[in-house]
């Protein structure tokens, strides 16, 4: 490993489109828990971010 190894930063990235319904209310805390947990960082990524087709 390098010198900056241990300077590393984890970020899990969860994306949704459209309105948030009961399940993705679940799974965007279930995936922000799981990531305080591990010690990442975490970010909900909402509409349309990516290319069209890429989603």
């Amino acid at each position: 490993m390098g010198k900056d190894a241990d300077k590393a930063v984890n970020i899990i990235l969860q994306h949704w489109t459209g309105d948030l319904d009961a399940l993705a209310i679940l799974s965007n805390n279930n995936i922000s828990r799981y990531a305080r947990k591990v010690g990442a960082d975490y970010k909900l990524l909402r509409g349309d971010v990516f290319r069209e087709g890429l989603s």
